[in-house]
């Protein structure tokens, strides 16, 4: 996924560097004039004006969407019941049960976002495997520009054809908390539950 902030800011540097040996070039091979050395230093200028520009603006779009980005341990781990299965344990009163198999006393199934641009978020979730070993899930998580504690986004599992989509909310009061809301969409019916993400 390419930054545009990124690729402005090294257009910029390229564009910066270039003008700037020009005259020095056109000195020693063309007989070049005044006017256009006038014209070489307004591009230059405008340039380094737009240079500093694009890098408050990337670092004001960080400060202000990439909050979230890190390493996040699972705390809980949720799946729906499905009907007609109601001796199984809920959560409360809810339509949700503990999935038990996973140890979340350890670190071992982590999620790793890493900040893109504009509430984009991308990076890995671990999960249990169809062999009691962890399966790697690729993420990617939008950010609501209008409400930035609530998003959404997706995850395909590494090496199979298995699709899901996320919704997600930050804890307002502990934005180190995200609450997960998961539903597998190929295969479907696989999976659908909510799951807590704190960072570490």
């Amino acid at each position: 996924m390419k930054n545009p902030y990124f690729n402005n800011i090294i257009w910029l540097f390229v564009i910066i560097f270039v003008a700037s040996f020009l005259p020095c070039f056109g000195r020693c091979y063309f007989k070049i004039n005044s006017t256009f050395e006038n014209i070489l230093t307004g591009a230059i200028s405008s340039a380094i004006l737009l240079l500093i520009i694009e890098i408050i603006n990337y670092l004001n779009d960080k400060r202000k969407y990439g909050f979230i980005s890190g390493i996040y341990k699972k705390v809980s781990i949720t799946e729906r019941i499905p009907d007609g299965q109601d001796n199984l344990k809920r959560i409360g009163d809810s339509c949700y049960r503990e999935i038990s198999y996973y140890n979340l006393s350890d670190i071992n199934y982590v999620s790793d976002l890493k900040y893109q641009y504009h509430g984009i978020y991308t990076g890995t979730v671990e999960y249990f495997g169809d062999t009691e070993t962890k399966a790697t899930a690729f993420v990617t998580l939008n950010l609501n520009l209008a409400n930035k504690m609530t998003g959404m986004g997706s995850y395909k599992y590494a090496g199979k054809d298995d699709f899901g989509k996320y919704d997600f909310q930050v804890d307002e009061e502990n934005t180190r908390r995200i609450i997960v809301y998961y539903k597998n969409t190929i295969p479907s019916g696989l999976a659908e539950g909510y799951e807590i993400w704190e960072r570490t």
